[in-house]
């Protein structure tokens, strides 16, 4: 191995030379903060007058005299070849400032197309990325109307173009400072182990992912020919199939066929282990890969093609946990292969159902199930001697652990459970599956409680209330506390309805009689509810009674005859659970996104955008199965109503009500497995809730179609923050926000327009009987103010009360 130190662009110096990225490598995935860090260095390169910047290094060995393969460093090389790219267009555009008129064409002859230019149909060009990255790069030579908007390539050449315009840079400094990155450019030699050296250069810092060292372990020391194949045929589809939870599936994979389940952070090592010492080759265990991938996207989806298995899988979904997966993949794949009869198969199903509603009802921790279900499969096949039906073999697994942590629990431990648990505190979709499931039980008139649940049209409420409130008090009489304590949370107190929550306190007369009350409810949970005339310990204790006598018919207790040989403005997270109907967002936070709001419509391209900066790949795939994005030229392009573009080839819909943007989100947040905790609303009170902030005057949903919308939004936070001792590093983002809010509305003159007053003269009380044009005069002087002389002029406007009169003044006009 050979190694310098070297300016990165002369890897891509020679008119002749073509650098190739091999299948095997992951696919381009730097996002915009590594783009943004980038260009940030380079301005700090010139601005700071470096001589050089270190930029990590890049492996290759020469196929042949023209040809040299990438082995480590595609994403910086790509990258590079990106911003060189985008530097010659925007140059060529007069989007940026450019002294010598030859540059663009000698950056994007030299550095980027090969001798010749193209076979007169497509480019011909220096840098060949894997396949989709490769059709999105070629099109970025090939002019705006043939871009693939989708590719997180074409994503990355938009930021570039968009931070070249905005830079106060010349073309020419931008290329100086991109001669200045240093790479240890290292070119292997015929006796160098490639993988070993893949291994080495990856094994600090940001890791690649496990599935991303896999790749690379079976496809590298191939024939690109068989790689290429093989990465068609096998490992992308294996890919598509877990939705690019490549580590997630692998990890399961490796569970199935060794019955260890290995840590998230070992399964390359894992897999390497398993793979040397297994007789087959790559081919064969690759295949074996793409089958299973297949079969978890059955599982996870119910989508087997067979629909009385489907139906049994959905039902069986809401319980579902992975460590579940490798034994009924392996079951799954003795079905396909007429091994398992479809009855035994939906049996087995049904006994999964029941066991892990049984636990889940019984405050069983999961953890115990991984042990189990990793050698489920393994200990069936070992136990079953003749023809015995899986299903019966499984119960004998389960129950044969009666007398410890995973046991099976029986009728009595589970009735116990549901006489006195509190079912109220059921994990939200845990509890959505129960109470659809006691719904409908094995009745073909299906209701779909789930579904209404989840979009808020249903909630689960309290009979008796949460709070006791004096007319509950009578009601249950002497022994109200003590009652109302212990019944509370029961089964039988709990039901499903359609009534506003502002009954939720109220009596149970009121409850009945209400407009969409339980008196009026089609649902059958409610049947005996509406047959009483009071509600209390006797009422509730029955009910629960008979709810609990259909739980225990409906999840039974498996057995055999088999013998064998998880204020002012309310911060509420948006979660997994919830309605936000009829609530009005103020902003909203995320990772280190802090942005004010006018709306909910407003609201979510933002969300979304923020999203997408970290995963844009994965957010662009979701849109395949979520209503609420789209790739479509229609929707980005807003030629279609009620779409709104969030960045080049994605858009959402904004025209939906509240809870269907939440529902959008909510699987968004799914699909990228992140959690819904981490997105946190700012929202007004609700109704009737004190609190600043509250009253018509500090909306900005119903100031939509004002000139001053932009402005109106920050109402209620200013309202917030008004009379308060907030720092001036706590309002630094909010200030800079109503900044750039602030710019369009600058006024000529804004000194004349103040007339004879001083921006001391408007004070709150002043500024409500002002003109429009002195109130925007005072926001553009206090702004000034603050970039001149007062670093606190705004801060200061906003807690002695001028901010909010500012706004309350615009809202007006």
């Amino acid at each position: 191995m050979q190694g310098n130190m070297v300016a990165v662009w002369k890897a891509f110096d020679g008119q002749s030379k073509r650098l190739v990225i091999p299948v095997y490598q992951r696919n381009y995935d730097w996002a915009e903060a590594q783009c943004e860090r980038l260009v940030d260095d380079l301005e700090e390169i010139i601005t700071e007058n470096r001589r050089k910047h270190f930029f990590g290094a890049i492996v290759g060995r020469n196929e042949d005299s023209f040809t040299w393969v990438v082995i480590d460093g595609q994403q910086r090389l790509t990258t590079i070849s990106l911003l060189i790219l985008a530097l010659v267009h925007a140059a060529r555009l007069r989007e940026i400032a450019l002294e010598d008129a030859e540059l663009p064409g000698k950056l994007e002859n030299n550095y980027l197309r090969l001798d010749g230019g193209g076979d007169g149909s497509r480019p011909k060009v220096k840098l060949k990325p894997v396949k989709d990255d490769a059709e999105a790069y070629v099109r970025l030579f090939e002019g705006p109307k043939h871009l693939l908007e989708t590719s997180n390539v074409t994503a990355n050449y938009h930021y570039f173009r968009k931070r070249l315009a905005a830079t106060g840079l010349s073309a020419d400094q931008i290329w100086t400072a991109i001669q200045r990155l240093e790479v240890m450019h290292l070119d292997l030699e015929d006796h160098d182990e490639p993988q070993r050296i893949f291994e080495t250069l990856n094994s600090t810092g940001l890791a690649l992912a496990e599935a991303d060292k896999i790749r690379n372990f079976v496809l590298m020391d191939l024939p690109t020919s068989t790689q290429n194949q093989l990465y068609e045929r096998q490992w992308n589809p294996m890919e598509k199939n877990v939705e690019f939870k490549s580590d997630w599936f692998i990890r399961w994979y490796l569970v199935t066929v060794t019955s260890k389940t290995p840590n998230q952070d070992e399964v390359y090592e894992a897999f390497k282990r398993f793979a040397r010492s297994s007789s087959r080759p790559v081919h064969e265990i690759l295949e074996e890969m793409r089958e299973y991938s297949e079969l978890a996207r059955q599982i996870t989806h119910a989508s087997t093609g067979t629909p009385a298995l489907d139906r049994a899988l959905k039902r069986y979904q809401p319980l579902h946990s992975d460590v579940i997966l490798p034994f009924l993949m392996s079951v799954l794949r003795d079905h396909k292969e007429d091994k398992v009869p479809l009855t035994d198969m939906i049996r087995i199903i049904e006994i999964l159902e029941s066991y892990l509603l049984r636990r889940t009802v019984c405050g069983m921790w999961a953890n115990a199930l991984n042990k189990i279900f990793a050698t489920a499969y393994s200990d069936l096949l070992r136990q079953r001697t003749d023809a015995q039906p899986y299903s019966e073999i499984l119960i004998y697994l389960l129950r044969r652990r009666d007398d410890s942590s995973g046991r099976f629990p029986d009728d009595e431990e589970f009735r116990e459970e549901l006489l006195t648990r509190n079912l109220y505190r059921l994990r939200s979709d845990n509890r959505t599956y129960f109470f659809d499931s006691l719904e409908n039980l094995s009745s073909k008139d299906t209701r779909d409680i789930a579904s209404r649940l989840e979009s808020g049209d249903l909630s689960i409420e309290h009979i008796m209330p949460q709070t006791l409130t004096a007319a509950w008090r009578d009601e249950l009489g002497e022994n109200a506390e003590e009652d109302h304590a212990t019944w509370l949370n029961r089964l039988g107190n709990l039901t499903v309805t359609a009534y506003n929550s502002s009954y939720s306190n109220s009596s149970f007369t009121t409850k009945l009689q209400a407009e969409n009350g339980l008196a009026e409810s089609p649902y059958r949970l409610n049947a005996y509810i509406k047959e009483q005339t009071t509600w209390g310990p006797e009422q509730i204790e029955e009910r629960t009674r008979r709810l609990a006598d259909d739980a225990v018919a409906h999840w039974p207790y498996a057995e055999t005859d088999f013998a064998p040989p998880a204020v002012v403005l309310p911060e509420v997270p948006m979660g997994a659970e919830g309605s936000f109907r009829n609530r009005s967002i103020v902003a909203y936070e995320y990772g280190d996104v802090t942005a004010t709001v006018g709306t909910w419509a407003e609201a979510l391209p933002g969300i979304v955008g923020a999203i997408a900066r970290e995963h844009r790949s994965r957010v662009i795939a979701a849109a395949e199965d979520n209503p609420m994005l789209s790739t479509e030229d229609a929707h980005v392009d807003e030629t279609a109503p009620g779409w709104v573009r969030v960045e080049p080839g994605l858009a959402v819909l904004i025209a939906s009500s509240t809870n269907a943007k939440i529902r959008g989100l909510r699987q968004l947040f799914l699909k990228l497995d992140l959690d819904p905790e981490d997105l946190v609303f700012r929202l007004r009170p609700a109704k009737g809730d004190d609190g600043a902030g509250t009253g018509s005057e500090n909306s900005s949903e119903d100031a939509v179609d004002s000139p001053y919308a932009p402005l109106l939004k920050f109402g209620p936070r200013f309202g917030e923050l008004a009379g308060t001792a907030a720092t001036l590093d706590s309002t630094a983002e909010l200030r800079q926000e109503f900044r750039i809010a602030a710019t369009p509305f600058a006024v000529a003159d804004a000194k004349a327009a103040l007339g004879s007053k001083r921006l001391g003269d408007l004070t709150a009380d002043v500024l409500t009987t002002s003109s429009v044009e002195s109130v925007l005069a005072a926001i553009q002087l206090t702004l000034q103010a603050e970039d001149l002389f007062d670093d606190a002029a705004l801060h200061a406007a906003i807690l002695d009360g001028r901010a909010t009169a500012w706004v309350a003044r615009l809202r007006a006009a």
